[in-house]
């Protein structure tokens, strides 16, 4: 049994995805799952997402995920697999970089390095 539901609008989605997007005053939050591939399902979602935000309502667009787009530390450096906190940075940087500043986002929030 669920917990916690992931919450969606009333048009016809599956039902929670842990990605999904809402605007709070003059902020709209995108809501990634940094631990499902950021391409595909999630990717178009990002896309469409950021592409229909209304900047005169919100002005303001930050990305939130749990690992980092990037990372400076000492922590293993060499490992650059995709399981590394390297490797997945650079992956997160070629999937949706690009897409963050073709939609001027604003500001990108991670975390998970410990």
């Amino acid at each position: 049994q669920m917990k916690f539901r992931m919450p969606w609008d009333t048009t016809p989605k599956p039902h929670d995805r842990p990605w999904y997007s809402f605007d709070f005053g003059p902020v709209h939050f995108l809501m990634m799952s940094t631990e499902h591939p950021l391409n595909g399902t999630q990717g178009a979602f990002i896309e469409e997402d950021l592409a229909a935000v209304d900047r005169g309502t919100t002005p303001w667009v930050i990305a939130v995920g749990h690992r980092p787009m990037y990372i400076d530390s000492g922590y293993n450096p060499d490992d650059r697999s995709h399981d590394s906190d390297y490797g997945f940075a650079s992956y997160y940087q070629s999937s949706l970089e690009a897409v963050f500043l073709k939609h001027g986002v604003d500001a990108v929030l991670g975390a998970h390095h410990h």
